[in-house]
């Protein structure tokens, strides 16, 4: 959240948000003229305006775009897709876990909470890593099978402001990012500290 904008001392604070937003990047979603998938958003927790603004955020994504109690996206359809920012600690606004890479920011977790899927059990540190023989797992690759009726999709694909799958029915991704691949390291950052089974 960079605190240095106008609109964070708006006297309408946190009401002045949605139009922002609107204006900036939600009208495509509104106009069904593309997805929107935000690649990172956070916060620190650190000043006043950091929860009515993650507050509203949260309710922007999910489809609230006007400031009532009236999810306005049409039937059938799913809210933008985002990632948040992020699983380690530090940076620009910290992350989701604490310096110790144990605790967990509870304040910003239970803000998104209710969009994450339980860990697999198979990633349990308590058993084997290699993934239970009895559960199958696809991976559809993006290309097309030819029909003669043209090609059938066989990946996600857009649909106006939606991501779809092959059947057409509209998905959402959401998830918290965990920096470090980019780095000149080449793995996720914190791994010194607490291993990915953990």
């Amino acid at each position: 959240v960079d605190r240095t904008t106008s609109w964070f001392h708006d006297p309408a604070f946190p009401n002045n948000l949605r139009q922002r937003w609107d204006y900036y990047f939600g009208f495509i979603f509104h106009e069904q003229r593309a997805p929107i998938w935000v690649g990172e958003y956070g916060t620190e927790f650190k000043y006043d305006q950091d929860y009515p603004w993650i507050e509203m955020w949260v309710n922007y994504t999910n489809g609230y775009f006007r400031n009532d109690l009236v999810n306005d996206l049409p039937r059938g359809h799913v809210g933008m897709s985002w990632a948040f920012w992020a699983v380690s600690p530090g940076g620009d606004v910290g992350g989701v876990l604490k310096a110790d890479w144990v605790t967990v920011e509870e304040d910003k977790l239970a803000y998104i909470r209710s969009a994450m899927a339980p860990i697999p059990t198979y990633l349990d540190p308590n058993l084997p890593i290699t993934p239970p023989s009895n559960k199958t797992y696809i991976v559809n690759s993006p290309t097309a099978e030819p029909t003669a009726a043209g090609p059938t999709l066989q990946y996600y694909h857009t649909a106006g402001s939606q991501i779809v799958d092959k059947n057409n029915v509209p998905v959402r991704f959401m998830g918290i990012n965990w920096y470090g691949s980019e780095s000149i390291w080449y793995v996720p950052m914190g791994l010194w500290m607490r291993n990915y089974r953990s």
